[in-house]
């Protein structure tokens, strides 16, 4: 068995991705969230800050000067060259993050199984970095739901979001596994369990 497998995780805006990640972690794998490594880029990293701010200017800053994530969202949601923009700063500064904490474990001699939760995985071209891909699906009106709930955003903005990632069908063509994420938490519970039995099982033969 190697020290560590790396699963990448990845779905649509409130598919789940979330939840499942959770239930991996119940399982004892360890996880890393790319939108809480971006959080902590845009409050810590100077020099991606000053780069986004010399694309888009000082109209996405808020009261207090910091860049507002909200207001580059209403940009890029809206413009597809702004959000591959945006997208060119973000992505590899990521990247060097997840390199950097994979790099971290090997040295350790972390064994188990590194769940990485990243919704652009496939535009960002991460899919192949990983041993194995999991897709999380949901139906597109409970996806709207959820956002509407969680984020406060309208329907309109959810639906904006939705048609500026790829589709479900799209994603699928990279995954190893799919899970459903339509039904109830138990449900999802179950294919998260199949499925990390079916990864150590594979890694250990």
């Amino acid at each position: 068995m190697k020290n560590f497998v790396t699963v990448a995780l990845t779905g649509g805006i409130c598919s789940g991705k979330n939840v499942v990640s959770e239930c991996f972690e119940k399982f004892g794998c360890l996880v890393i969230d790319t939108d809480k490594v971006v959080h902590d880029l845009y409050k810590n990293n100077k020099n991606m800050n000053k780069e986004i701010l010399d694309v888009f200017g000082g109209s996405v800053l808020d009261s207090n000067g910091n860049i507002s994530k909200r207001k580059i969202a209403e940009i890029v949601f809206n413009d597809k060259n702004a959000l591959d923009r945006l997208n060119k700063i973000v992505h590899p500064k990521v990247k060097e993050y997840l390199s950097y904490q994979a790099d971290r474990l090997k040295r350790e001699n972390y064994k188990g199984c590194l769940i990485i939760v990243a919704p652009l995985l496939v535009e960002a071209g991460m899919a192949k970095k990983y041993d194995f891909v999991v897709v999380v699906v949901a139906d597109e009106q409970k996806r709207i739901n959820r956002s509407v709930e969680r984020d406060g955003l309208s329907d309109e903005e959810v639906k904006l979001r939705i048609n500026a990632q790829l589709t479900d069908r799209e994603r699928i063509k990279y995954a190893n596994f799919v899970i459903d994420n339509n039904n109830s938490i138990e449900k999802t519970n179950e294919q998260v369990e199949q499925i990390y039995q079916e990864i150590i099982q594979i890694i250990s033969q």
